[in-house]
Formats: structure tokens, C-alpha cells, sequence
């Protein structure tokens, strides 16, 4: 993490300072060492594989300040085995006290509950401390779909309950020519609405056929 101090009186009195690590479980980032954009991931009716765009912390980190503490939810894409172009996962962290000297993982999580591939998150907090995550999957018997889970602030610590697959219609696969249509997703968003602070929204891609 880096920390960044704005003077608004004297600008020139600003600074960066960092990097400060925090340590998180081990992990390998997912399609490790695929071509083309790092895609693993597999999808029916084609060979085209997608991209995890791994190596980096996913869209967005939404911070919240809830006077007792302030936490940071983020998440990336990770090997959910020990084969790096393997089965993919959406891995989810709370870091507490961001701005503090010394920042904690709270929780953290893999979320890997069958061997289909999960990829290009978005994680948000809503007032109550409430969790939601969303993100695609996909497999080589099934196009990519928008699945969603979440936890409650009660819920056990690293843990999301039961997924959630949005219906859409004759959702398709992605091939074909133009561009990079290894791409996927780029970015997914999960947003508390700004009225009730409770209600969220995600928005995903998907292809109504396969092209």
C-alpha cells in the first residue's frame, strides 16, 4: 500500500510514501504463465480461452469509514489449484486500519466452491458491513455467465455463503476475429447505492450467442 498526503495549503508540502507491504495467504496468480493476455479460462462450443488479467487487484477498492474502524475491500484472480493454468478463482480480502501505520487483513477468502473457473471480480461493503461479490464463470461444458455471492457481517470470518447466477437468455461464448476477444469483463463493478447505502448493483459482461 502507499499513502498520499494532500497539503491543500501548501500543495508543495505533499507526499507519497510507500510501499508498505501486507501480508496476505500465499498465492499464485491465476494463468500464470498462459499466452495472449495470461486466458486459461475455458468456454463451450470453442477452444477461445479468456483472460484473468491476473497480477493485479481487480476493479475497485471501495473503502468504508464506519467511525469504529475503516476498511478496504479488494479482490484478484488466483489459481484456485496447484496448476497455475488451472481452475481460476475470485481471492477476497477486508484490510482494517488502511491508513494506519501497521494495516491488518481482517479476512480473507478463496472462493472456489466446484471446479469451474472464476474470474474479474468486483467487491463492495454496504452499511451494515454486509458483503457482496460479484464476478463471471465459466467452463468447458458452459459459456461464461454473471454469478454473484455475498456474506453477512455475522457470517464466519473468510467465508461466502451459496452463489447466485443472474438469468439472461442464450448467453453465448466469445470467439472469433478484431481485437483481443480473449479479453472478458474488463472492468466488472459492484456499487452500493448511494439513496438507502444497502441495495447493490453489478454490472458484468455477457453475449446473448456465441461470436
Amino acid at each position: 500500500m502507499y499513502r498520499f498526503h494532500v497539503d491543500w495549503a501548501d500543495p508543495s508540502a505533499s507526499d507519497l510514501a510507500g510501499p508498505f507491504a501486507v501480508p496476505v495467504a500465499a498465492f499464485t496468480n491465476a494463468c500464470a504463465t498462459a499466452p495472449l493476455s495470461r486466458a486459461c479460462v475455458p468456454q463451450a462450443r470453442t477452444d477461445r480461452r479468456l483472460a484473468t488479467v491476473s497480477g493485479r487487484v481487480m476493479h475497485r477498492l471501495a473503502y468504508r469509514n464506519y467511525g469504529t474502524h475503516e476498511s478496504l475491500a479488494a479482490n484478484m484472480s488466483i489459481a484456485a489449484t496447484a496448476d497455475p493454468n488451472g481452475q481460476t478463482a475470485p481471492r477476497w480480502y477486508e484490510i482494517r486500519s488502511p491508513g494506519a501505520a501497521a494495516p491488518v487483513v481482517f479476512q480473507q477468502g478463496t472462493y472456489a466452491p466446484d471446479a469451474s473457473y472464476r474470474w474479474m471480480g468486483s467487491i463492495a461493503m454496504h452499511r451494515d458491513q454486509n458483503m457482496a461479490l460479484g464476478h463471471s464463470k465459466s467452463s468447458a461444458q458452459t459459456s461464461p455467465e454473471i454469478v454473484y455471492t455475498g456474506r453477512l457481517s455475522s457470517d464466519p470470518l473468510g467465508i461466502m455463503q451459496s452463489e447466485t447466477a443472474v438469468e439472461l437468455p442464450s448467453v453465448g461464448s466469445q470467439f472469433g476475429p478484431g481485437g483481443d476477444p480473449s479479453r472478458w469483463g474488463d472492468y466488472t463493478a459492484m456499487q452500493v447505492d448511494p439513496v438507502d447505502d444497502c441495495t447493490f448493483w453489478y454490472t458484468n459482461q455477457y453475449i446473448p450467442f456465441g461470436g
